[in-house]
């Protein structure tokens, strides 16, 4: 912490609106047009100015410290997402990238420009911001077609909810397109938006590092309805969008939550959600346990969960692995 102390430049005493951001989504050694914030107790202190640059030292001393989120000033949103998606169609119009590459900034954008709209997402202007990056990684698998590794090899596989939110959205349209899904900008959409009723429960249950109690779990298991209700606030909304958004806990058995619908009661939309969303959340590092490895992970899906998942869904994912 006493080298972020030392780069601290000076102390805000106004009651300035500040938005937090990631601490990665900026591109290395390029100046930057507003200035970037650490939170320390309720006090923002000033890290880097307008004009200076955030370079590979500042994210690795940032890092070190614990320091993976930054703040910046709520009227710079704008400038900040017009960042990222320059960066974003200057990889898509550079002939020369690699597959990796573009994969690697799509992600990297499309995690930012959903943070940035899940996080005010009671606005059509929101869901308007969602559509864009599912285009982008509609647009990516159609150019290559990439294995589920190549995926994963670009990924941070963090337990943020933006994140989360971008790796389901990108693994599902990959299945779904592999699966011939004809509803692919829909179900991308619905996978961005699928946790977003978390947003309405309690953080420190979210983060807690030990076991959920029953009474938790019960708390828990709202965040699909409390999705719903969100969505409700954008006007119309694709009856896809809504269906992940309500079903993707929900298995082919009946015992997913919350309604426990079974069978034929689900749309291949929320089997593919089911899927990919139970594979990412193992696959990813939690508080209370280490990331599994995605083929034990796939395996004990077809084991374990025999009955709960799609299984002809599943082996298609499972052939996505090379």
């Amino acid at each position: 912490m006493s080298t972020v102390s030392n780069e601290a430049l000076s102390r805000e005493s106004g009651q300035r609106d500040f938005v937090e951001v990631s601490a990665r989504r900026f591109d290395l050694g390029a100046p930057l047009e507003f200035p970037i914030y650490l939170k320390l107790g309720d006090a923002f202190v000033l890290y880097r100015a307008a004009g200076d640059a955030v370079t590979d030292s500042h994210l690795s001393r940032l890092t070190e410290c614990g320091l993976g989120r930054v703040w910046i000033p709520r009227d710079a949103t704008e400038p900040y997402l017009a960042q990222l998606k320059f960066r974003a169609d200057r990889v898509v119009e550079d002939v020369l990238a690699t597959p990796a590459e573009r994969a690697a900034t799509c992600y990297e954008v499309g995690a930012s420009l959903a943070e940035s709209a899940l996080r005010e997402p009671k606005s059509i202007e929101a869901y308007r911001a969602l559509e864009s990056v599912v285009d982008r990684v509609v647009d990516l698998f159609h150019w290559h077609s990439y294995s589920l590794m190549e995926l994963l090899e670009q990924m941070e596989r963090r337990p943020d909810l933006y994140e989360h939110s971008m790796q389901v959205c990108m693994y599902g349209v990959l299945l779904g397109k592999a699966a011939g899904y004809d509803r692919l900008h829909e179900l991308g959409l619905g996978l961005l938006f699928h946790d977003i009723g978390k947003l309405d429960l309690p953080v420190d249950l979210l983060e807690q590092p030990g076991a959920l109690a029953a009474h938790e779990w019960n708390i828990v298991h709202r965040h699909p309805t409390l999705g719903i209700d969100r969505l409700k606030s954008c006007g119309w909304v694709h009856p896809v969008v809504r269906d992940v958004v309500q079903n993707h806990h929900e298995r082919l058995d009946g015992t997913g939550y919350p309604r426990r619908c079974r069978g034929v009661q689900l749309t291949v939309a929320s089997r593919i959600a089911a899927i990919v969303n139970a594979f990412d959340s193992r696959t990813t590092d939690r508080p209370y346990r280490p990331a599994v490895l995605p083929f034990d992970v796939l395996q004990s899906m077809i084991t374990r969960g025999a009955g709960m998942y799609d299984r002809s869904l599943l082996e298609a994912f499972v052939r996505l692995l090379a």
